[in-house]
């Protein structure tokens, strides 16, 4: 039986990360002093301004006992795939038409032409770039099931390159595409022996791993389950 606390937010540190957060942003142009959870500065004027507040949404850790009627047979599929209820599925729950998209894609995903550790190395590398934790641990787990070295899987975590060329483009080239919106240069990927498909497919892992991302940093942070937790990170 999962866990059906909500996913504890963040504290507010600074500087704040804000990839994916959700900000109110006050219309005068002026600089702002933020003052760090208050929502309130001042401007160069010396004169109180609102400033951008980063808005958390607590997403309840569902089960297929608590979620909707038409979310269940999905979560259903995920644990029998996976072997356990990923907390993130969980998360999602509460909305059938997310979770239909989250598990439309991975299912896809399963089946494409790409080799499951290059796009392993994709996710994780869009999770890191993005501080994703989430999707960091959770690919991090994948790849050292799937037999990736541990130095390998250190040096990505790491923002680093792995040690295969092969492995080292497809990260670079996920990397690419989550941090400059698409606008990636390709031609090492298919020096290195990647074809139109498999680059696509990485394009679409990292559509995957971004919504991954959206929803951890939404939610501040999914909590790990058990079988995560051995690879939890922090940028």
């Amino acid at each position: 039986m999962l866990d059906q606390r909500q996913a504890e937010p963040d504290q507010c540190t600074e500087p704040l990360a804000t990839w994916g957060r959700v900000e109110h942003r006050a219309s005068s142009q002026a600089a702002i002093r933020p003052v760090c959870c208050s929502g309130r500065g001042t401007d160069s004027h010396g004169k109180e301004r609102v400033a951008p507040v980063r808005v958390r949404h607590n997403l309840s850790i569902l089960t297929s006992g608590t979620a909707p009627t038409a979310s269940r047979p999905v979560l259903e599929g995920i644990a029998a795939d996976v072997g356990v209820l990923p907390n993130m599925a969980a998360a999602i729950a509460a909305s059938p038409v997310l979770l239909q998209a989250f598990d439309g894609i991975r299912r896809a995903l399963q089946g494409g032409e790409l080799d499951p550790i290059a796009r392993a190395v994709a996710g994780l590398a869009v999770g890191v770039a993005v501080d994703n934790r989430y999707g960091v641990a959770f690919h991090s787990t994948v790849l050292a099931r799937l037999g990736l070295g541990e130095d390998d899987i250190t040096a990505i975590r790491q923002g680093r390159p792995p040690s295969d060329p092969k492995l080292a483009a497809a990260r670079d080239v996920a990397r690419a595409i989550a941090l400059e919106r698409g606008n990636a240069d390709t031609r090492a990927a298919r020096a290195a022996g990647f074809g139109d498909s498999e680059i696509l497919e990485i394009v679409a892992e990292c559509t995957f791993a971004g919504l991954v991302g959206v929803v951890d940093t939404l939610a501040g942070r999914v909590e790990l389950g058990e079988f995560l937790r051995p690879q939890a990170w922090a940028a």
